[in-house]
């Protein structure tokens, strides 16, 4: 997560962090529901016990000092951040933007090559 410099990623991982539930990917629209995957993705390294974003987000809510050190590392990586992102030509679904970082899974779940907390795929994504 130390990579984060898009300020839009960053604001919706602030909003996320800060409610009292965790979130429930069924009540997001695909936008946001990539958002949280990428998010699930980059803090659980891809692979989390639980099997799935919502049993990785229920185990993380319970650790109310964990997300308050993630609030933190944002506030950090806001500061630190010379990333003048710019909104891309992307399909709106899709929450990448110009010039800002990503890991290579969190491209993945971008543009929704998602299961749960797996990438679908391990060496490239095709062409559609």
């Amino acid at each position: 997560m130390s990579h984060v410099d898009d300020p839009s990623a960053s604001r919706s991982t602030r909003a996320l962090l800060i409610a009292d539930a965790p979130p429930l990917e069924a009540k997001f629209d695909e936008r946001r529901r990539r958002l949280l995957t990428m998010l699930g993705w980059g803090l659980a390294s891809g692979a989390a016990a639980q099997g799935s974003l919502t049993g990785y987000f229920d185990s993380l809510w319970r650790e109310s000092a964990v997300r308050a050190e993630l609030l933190e590392l944002l506030g950090v990586l806001d500061a630190r951040s010379r990333t003048r992102a710019a909104t891309s030509v992307l399909p709106a679904e899709i929450p990448l933007t110009l010039h800002a970082r990503y890991s290579r899974q969190e491209i993945i779940a971008a543009l929704g090559y998602a299961d749960g907390v797996k990438p679908k795929v391990a060496r490239s994504v095709a062409a559609a």
